[in-house]
């Protein structure tokens, strides 16, 4: 069946049965981010459509303003608007009603109306546009509700997903049109209204959905001439029309225009596809003016927008950006996962500035964003991308997959212990490949834990040391080949100097104040310089406390408060790692900005009330860059540490648990 050249609206009844309102659950799903999702259930749905012989699809989002009365039936779409109000004003249903209430004003605003196209070329097209009784391919995204149809490592399956167009229209109105492979041309308009009279009936109430086409089995026709005039397709795909269009205001975006922020998520979701060739966006405005989102302007859109933001999402994508830009510092990962496919990571391992985000970045194999990967690291200064290579390893991860597309949840999967294993195998695995960076890095790197670091001392002063937090470096169960990247790259700039501060031993009358006081005795005097306070004879209680200044004084009548001077000050360790390589048994790594003759290390960590506890050394196994270590009492004493010689030290500790560990070194007299 070819289907008819006419078309018409056809809201079928319900047949007293279910009577649909305004509040649907797979709409609302959309309703927060309907910019995000639009962009990210089209694209996916592109990607999986590309046709046999091509490289990548090419996606094209164009707005036109139309009059109203150019849309296909627009009388029947008014019609049917208004006959909702009636009804609905008649019930208990405030959300219903205010979507009425603003439906029926803008269809009959004599302003034109948006409509948004959104096109996808070098794709087979939907299959089976005129045989009703299949529920897969045209059928899937017209008839199919709460089924998806696509297997393997395809990303989107018309699933609810399909309901983001109608998200962003103010009369819930979208149009489809397809041109496949076998050369079958079909469109056809859905309107995902409310239930209402079928002609001012109430005993006939419709099933709220309505079709634009071939009543007949509500079937789709060749060609709709308003469509047509709008765009005209060649080749082989599909086309989605949103009429009435609702873009945000321009103070609810992010990037300050809703078209500005649509290319925001695309980077966001689709920044390695398009790096990868396998997605080119155009992007049409009113006037006809174009854009191209490729692999060669990926960098000028990232840069504009992390100019703007430094929200979580952009620092992300600038992430990733400069990962892709940057070839020289990228290490390559690869391992076989269970017969099932291949993992491969992508690690840029950065030294000094900037700060990267410590996240690796999860893709399917078409390229799509699936999440960030966090807590891996907390003093490794990197970032990463992990692509899931082989169909049935796509498959059966994205049987974990939420319905937004963005995170993995064992339980979802039919078989939750095999999925929450794998998971657990595959982030130990990413997890091994980002710490056996720190080996690679130069010897004079330093890291500077942000609100964390250890103190060389010579005594035991009560300052807030910094917590190196303790990486597991658990041995890897694929041997890790790393190799160098050939993707084309930039000069990356030199990282900045290292900073790091030593105070060495000093006389008490010169150290550095300690914010604390000493009480002693002293007297007011004019040419005073310490804090003074006036102590009264007799037994009247003082009202308050005046301060005067005087001279500490043994035979003085007064309380003078003297800042108390310490002999030692604060110094952070450099380039400091403690890296948890198996059980009790730890590796640290560490600097000293000047030479430290004899010293002691304690290792410590901190509990709820605030006090360092010892954790006791057990047995050293290697050191490199020190004449002598030694455990005695529980603490590790050394000899000879010299700046610019960076200290490996392996050592096991008498304790089996797990720590947020801090390191204190102190100098000995």
């Amino acid at each position: 069946m070819t289907g008819e050249t006419a078309g018409c609206w056809n809201f079928p009844e319900n047949n007293s049965g279910q009577a649909r309102g305004i509040a649907d659950a797979g709409m609302a799903t959309f309703q927060g981010n309907r910019i995000g999702a639009l962009a990210r259930e089209i694209c996916q749905n592109s990607l999986d459509a590309l046709k046999d012989g091509e490289d990548g699809v090419t996606v094209t989002f164009a707005w036109r303003s139309v009059p109203k009365k150019r849309m296909p039936g627009y009388a029947a779409v008014k019609r049917a608007l208004e006959d909702a109000k009636a009804f609905w004003d008649t019930q208990t249903s405030p959300d219903t009603q205010n979507f009425l209430n603003e439906a029926v004003r803008k269809i009959n605003d004599p302003l034109d109306m948006m409509v948004l196209r959104m096109s996808d070329d070098h794709t087979t097209g939907l299959s089976y546009p005129y045989e009703p009784n299949r529920l897969d391919g045209w059928n899937a995204l017209t008839r199919l509700d709460g089924g998806a149809t696509k297997a393997g490592d395809s990303a989107g399956s018309f699933g609810i997903g399909k309901n983001a167009p109608f998200v962003s229209s103010w009369c819930r109105l979208v149009f489809y049109r397809t041109l496949n492979e076998q050369g079958e041309r079909a469109a056809q308009g859905m309107m995902r209204l409310v239930s209402f009279p079928k002609q001012g009936d109430a005993d006939h109430l419709t099933t709220g959905i309505g079709y634009y086409g071939n009543p007949q089995r509500n079937l789709p026709v060749p060609e709709i001439p308003e469509l047509e005039a709008l765009n005209r397709r060649e080749g082989t795909g599909t086309d989605v029309f949103v009429y009435g269009f609702q873009s945000p205001k321009d103070v609810d975006t992010e990037m300050g225009s809703w078209d500005e922020d649509i290319k925001l998520e695309l980077l966001s979701n689709f920044i390695y596809a398009i790096y990868r060739n396998r997605l080119t966006v155009v992007f049409e405005n009113n006037a006809g003016t174009r854009e191209i989102l490729e692999r060669s302007s990926i960098g000028r859109y990232v840069e504009k927008f992390y100019a703007r933001s430094k929200k979580a999402k952009v620092k992300n994508l600038y992430n990733t950006y400069l990962l892709l830009r940057y070839s020289e510092r990228v290490n390559s990962f690869s391992t076989p996962f269970h017969g099932l496919g291949t993992l491969n990571l992508r690690c840029l391992n950065q030294e000094g500035e900037p700060s990267l985000n410590r996240q690796v970045l999860v893709v399917r194999k078409s390229g799509m964003t699936l999440y960030y990967m966090k807590s891996i690291s907390k003093t490794i200064n990197f970032t990463g991308i992990l692509e899931l290579q082989g169909e049935k390893l796509n498959a059966f991860f994205r049987a974990m997959e939420n319905t937004d597309h963005t995170k993995w949840e064992a339980k979802r999967h039919p078989s939750p212990s095999r999925a929450k294993l794998y998971l657990k195998e595959m982030r130990d695995w990413v997890q091994d490949s980002v710490i056996s960076l720190v080996d690679k890095q130069v010897v004079d790197e330093e890291v500077e834990v942000k609100g964390l670091s250890s103190m060389l001392q010579e005594g035991a002063m009560e300052l807030p040391p910094t917590i190196a937090l303790v990486e597991s470096q658990e041995q890897p169960k694929e041997t890790i080949q790393p190799t160098h990247s050939e993707f084309e790259a930039a000069q990356q700039p030199a990282p900045e100097p290292s900073r790091g501060i030593l105070h060495r031993n000093q006389p008490a009358e010169q150290g550095k104040e300690t914010g604390r006081t000493k009480k002693t005795k002293g007297t007011i005097t004019e040419r005073g310089i310490h804090s003074v306070m006036r102590l009264l004879k007799g037994t009247r209680k003082r009202k308050k406390k005046t301060m005067h200044k005087g001279e500490e004084d043994p035979q003085g009548k007064d309380l003078l408060l003297k800042p108390e001077r310490g002999k030692w000050q604060d110094v952070p360790l450099q380039s400091l790692r403690i890296l948890k390589l198996s059980g009790n048994h730890y590796r640290l790594l560490f600097e000293v900005p000047v030479p430290v003759r004899k010293g002691r290390l304690e290792i410590v960590t901190v509990g709820e009330n605030g006090k360092s506890v010892l954790l006791r050394a057990g047995k050293i196994q290697s050191w490199t860059n020190l004449e002598m270590a030694e455990v005695i009492d529980g603490s590790i004493h050394f000899c000879n540490l010299q700046p610019g010689n960076r200290v490996k030290l392996e050592f096991s500790l008498l304790a089996e648990k797990e720590y947020a560990m801090e390191v204190h070194a102190y100098e000995d007299n």
